[in-house]
């Protein structure tokens, strides 16, 4: 079992899940139930992006690697 792709898969699952449940609660005008699932919806966003991020083999460059880069690179 490869973490790399279960972390993306359950992330989806939980941004489907909480989507639904969201608007549950908004259609049955239940204010706290929708404020908890909106709580819990970034999670699954975080959990989605960052296994897609594990699985392109990107890695994240800071702004002083930019610059660096960007400078050396001009001529």
């Amino acid at each position: 079992m490869d973490m790399n792709r279960m972390i993306p898969k359950a992330g989806s699952l939980i941004v489907k899940v909480t989507i639904f449940l969201y608007a549950v609660f908004l259609l049955i005008n239940f204010s706290m139930g929708s404020f908890f699932v909106g709580l819990i919806l970034p999670i699954g966003f975080i959990m989605m992006t960052e296994g897609l991020h594990m699985l392109r083999g990107a890695y994240i460059i800071c702004p002083s690697e930019y610059f660096h880069f960007f400078i050396n690179n001009l001529s």
